[in-house]
């Protein structure tokens, strides 16, 4: 099994041991046929930093860090490292924060997408929420007392109709909006869509962004309410609708369809 070395978290971030490499089977022994490389699919990376309209993405591998071109500053505390299936992931609790300070690349109009890996511990109180991202005023998404998942966008919500299975493991949870349509995918299927009329997503706010708690203070003092408490991995923020939730998700044949929802 995979170890981790112990992390120290400080104001100016937190850094990570990467897993060591995984020994025994499924390796090519002398003599097996050799993959041709040439015809072979390059993998594409979780933070791909050709990709403009990725914004932000912390993967938790090696450290707690911005893997997007952008290569935002990340000021961490109270984070502790878990796996996710074998991948690295963050253990969040009541005293974990996470803050972006404020920058012109995270102010999106028009297309907007967010995806990330959850792994609750719970539900929240009732009435209350962990959320997952807040970039304050301007987009965010949360998890409920009811289980389901809640997009944010300019002080407007939707919450999905189906739940976050209560397994103990981790799923994936996204919210795209195309300018018209906010929808709200579980484990790569569509689970709700919103018309909100064409409401622009606004960029009057200035705190930054907080991943993992409901960001409200400054930017320069950030406060922090309705922490997320458990895993999370592979956060991202995209300046486009179009992304492919089923792929990320690690599946195939997802419901995409708003009809009956």
């Amino acid at each position: 099994m995979r170890t981790f070395c112990l992390i120290l978290c400080a104001s100016a971030g937190c850094t990570f041991a990467s897993p060591a490499g995984g020994g025994g089977g499924g390796g090519l022994e002398p003599g097996d046929d050799q993959p041709d490389a040439a015809t072979q699919p390059a993998p594409r990376a979780i933070c791909d930093r050709s990709d403009p309209s990725l914004r932000l993405c912390v993967d938790f591998e090696g450290a707690i860090a911005d893997r997007s071109a952008n290569s935002a500053a990340i000021a961490a505390s109270g984070i502790s490292p878990m796996e996710r299936d074998g991948e690295p992931a963050a253990s969040l609790s009541t005293s974990s924060s996470m803050h972006l300070r404020e920058a012109a690349t995270l102010d999106i109009q028009g297309g907007l997408a967010l995806d990330l890996w959850i792994r609750p511990t719970g539900k929240p109180a009732l009435g209350k929420t962990f959320w997952m991202l807040d970039n304050n005023t301007q987009y965010g998404a949360s998890f409920t007392d009811t289980g389901a998942i809640r997009c944010v966008l300019s002080g407007r919500s939707s919450d999905s109709t189906a739940q976050v299975p209560a397994d103990g493991r981790f799923h994936h949870v996204a919210c795209t909006y195309d300018g018209s349509m906010l929808k709200i995918f579980i484990d790569g299927d569509l689970s709700r869509c919103a018309d909100l009329g064409g409401a622009a997503i606004v960029t009057t706010g200035v705190d930054g962004l907080a991943i993992g708690a409901n960001l409200s203070g400054s930017d320069t003092s950030p406060q922090y309410d309705d922490r997320f408490v458990g895993g999370l991995d592979n956060v991202r923020v995209w300046a486009r609708s179009d992304l492919d939730v089923c792929a990320a998700a690690q599946r195939t044949g997802c419901r995409t369809s708003c009809a009956g929802l």
